[in-house]
């Protein structure tokens, strides 16, 4: 399975994997055992701002029983990371 974001899908076409699962930003998704969480990245610096403006991107937090992994990409220490 593999979890990814809408405009992501096209250019995996001709990947052969058994499920894809769409995800959009601030979406939350549960499997069996374990939940996703899409969270928007952004950067807050001005010199920053070209690389990720918010909405751009998604970091994907990963919860297991009451473990989380977080997945940031690129994005600063924006209050979402921190919740």
């Amino acid at each position: 399975m593999i979890i990814i974001k809408t405009k992501v899908v096209k250019q995996l076409s001709e990947l052969k994997v058994k499920e894809i699962v769409v995800s959009t930003n601030d979406e939350e998704k549960s499997f069996c055992n374990f939940k996703v969480e899409a969270i928007q990245i952004y950067n807050l610096k001005e010199e920053a701002l070209k690389f990720s403006t918010k909405g751009s991107g998604n970091s994907c937090v990963l919860t297991i029983d009451k473990e989380q992994i977080n997945f940031s990409g690129d994005t600063e220490d924006i209050p979402e990371m921190r919740t």
